[in-house]
């Protein structure tokens, strides 16, 4: 019953009512020089704006006053560390218009009038008016529509159906996808086909994925096959080599596991059909390796992603993986994103102390992530992460939460710590729209973005993010990180934290490579937490 209420809800008829107000005429920009806003990834400046739009400039979601754009997420998924245990659970099959009030949305989605809207139906309102106070949009007054999936819909079938009465209903010109449970991509491709712009959310997408539907599908996250140059280059430049598996007394200490004091190289992928950017990502990885000379003596793919716990799975295939890997000598294991809470649990009772090399693809390189899924101590001071994610600190000094605040100072913390989880995809979305000028549409979106320009490696707070021809992804670069099991992030009151290598220093391939040497080469001992932490997906019946 893919979102089986939008037709009562919403009515066949395009949506009216009285919108929130599109940026004034004069938005005190800051910098020097000056950008739209404090973020460093924002663009330059355009405080007023008069004159034409140009009106219907896309037959889709665009007319002289507004701009329609579609959230999406998955309904009936907890959120477990919500501020109001009671609305925990995110609603299911249902549409939240936010230019109606609350009491108005919940009487068209068959709720008493004084049912409290979902944290992130709040969040997406404080975004709503962020984004239209701060960012010049010409005119256009954002309209956000918040579509939450059915449970029972979670197949390819049931995500473009959800497309389709999207598309039918709403009309968007956007669309953002955050659903993150089986077939979510299906519903972005969906639309795509269609001539809706999507942003792509946190499902890894491949660059011939996004190719597949030029100027309709951009990530704000690297494409997998950026992910696997920056990851392989990493693994190439300081793993392949034949260096020793750890520095000093720990090489006797480790001298089971030394094939004639190298490196012995194991990959392990996710296999999960609902993932297909997670599958391509391990493809990727075992040919760049083996590339440059790296031979991997054993591979395993687990069936199931992204649980980082999953309390009803009996993990037998991870405890077999693990001895396979462990009797073959393996020192190393080249873990090619996608998480899985079994492995560090099937390696610790087998007494197996691997290294483990880690593509981050923003899940697994979360501090939640290693922790929720108890591997935790099997990383501990073993584990690297090669990640595009930025150093960032506690909760409150992040790009997200400064921005949230100038609109809402009284959401609690624990709400917005999954809110902050929409910004930079939002905020992509309408660096786009200012860029692309008044007369919007896909080809001068296209343009605005083409005409960032190039730069180097950013710092550690903020990553290299351009568009050259025939690139529809944001970050191009990353930075290592090592696990400590007792360290605290800023912010964070449990131990387990990746700490940043060179304080995050980020390296980019063809412009600025790796540093030759091991592993630890770069290890000054004062590596800071990173405070990056994000909701992941775990079923603890």
């Amino acid at each position: 019953m893919a979102l089986a209420l939008l037709a009562g809800a919403l009515g066949a008829t395009p949506v009216t009512a009285d919108g929130v107000e599109p940026a004034p005429g004069g938005i005190q920009c800051v910098g020097d020089p000056p950008r739209q806003t404090a973020d460093p990834l924002s663009p330059p400046c355009v405080p007023f704006f008069e004159g034409d739009n140009g009106c219907e400039t896309y037959p889709l979601g665009v007319t002289c006053n507004e701009l329609r754009i579609v959230v999406y997420l998955d309904g009936g998924i907890g959120y477990a560390s919500a501020s109001d245990p009671s609305n925990a659970f995110t609603p299911q099959a249902a549409v939240y218009d936010l230019w109606k009030t609350p009491a108005e949305n919940a009487e068209a989605n068959g709720d008493p009038a004084t049912t409290s809207e979902h944290l992130t139906v709040k969040g997406l309102r404080t975004w709503q008016d962020y984004f239209a106070q701060r960012f010049q949009t010409y005119g256009r007054a954002p309209h956000v529509f918040v579509a939450f999936s059915d449970p029972d819909g979670w197949t390819p079938e049931g995500r473009r159906r959800d497309a389709a009465t999207v598309l039918e209903y709403l009309e968007p010109f956007a669309a953002l996808n955050f659903a993150t449970e089986d077939s979510a991509g299906e519903f972005t491709t969906a639309l795509a086909r269609k001539g809706v712009v999507n942003f792509a959310g946190p499902r890894p997408f491949s660059s011939s994925a996004l190719q597949a539907f030029p100027r309709l599908i951009w990530s704000f996250a690297p494409s997998v096959e950026q992910i696997v140059a920056n990851y392989g280059d990493y693994v190439c430049t300081k793993v392949v080599n034949g260096v020793p598996v750890l520095a000093g007394d720990d090489i006797q200490q480790r001298s089971q596991l030394l094939d004639g004091g190298r490196r012995k190289l194991g990959l392990l992928r996710p296999g999960d059909p609902d993932w297909p950017g997670l599958i391509r990502l391990g493809e990727l990885v075992h040919q760049r390796v083996e590339g440059c000379g790296g031979e991997i003596a054993a591979t395993a793919a687990f069936p199931d992603c992204c649980l980082a716990q999953d309390n009803g799975e009996v993990p037998e295939y991870a405890l077999a993986q693990m001895t396979d890997f462990k009797l073959k000598g393996v020192t190393t294991i080249l873990w090619a994103g996608g998480v899985n809470g079994n492995y560090g649990k099937a390696a610790a009772l087998l007494g197996y102390e691997p290294e483990w090399i880690v593509a981050g693809d923003g899940f697994l390189d979360s501090n939640r992530a290693v922790t929720l899924s108890q591997s935790t101590a099997a990383f501990d001071g073993r584990a690297i992460v090669v990640t595009p994610e930025v150093v960032e600190g506690g909760l409150e000094d992040r790009w997200c939460a400064q921005a949230f605040r100038e609109i809402d100072t009284e959401t609690a913390s624990a709400d917005l710590a999954y809110v902050c989880e929409f910004y930079r995809d939002l905020h992509q979305l309408f660096v786009g729209v200012q860029v692309a000028g008044p007369f919007l549409s896909p080809t001068t979106l296209t343009q605005g973005f083409r005409a960032v320009p190039t730069r180097g490696p950013g710092e550690p707070d903020a990553p290299a993010c351009f568009y050259p021809a025939g690139d529809f992804s944001c970050v191009k670069d990353a930075q290592a990180e090592i696990w400590d099991a007792t360290g605290i992030a800023p912010g964070a009151s449990t131990p387990g934290c990746w700490r940043a290598i060179e304080g995050g220093r980020r390296y980019m391939t063809g412009t600025r490579p790796w540093p030759e040497g091991n592993i630890d080469a770069e290890l000054a001992g004062d590596e800071p937490c990173n405070g990056y932490s994000r909701s992941i997906r775990f079923n603890l019946t």
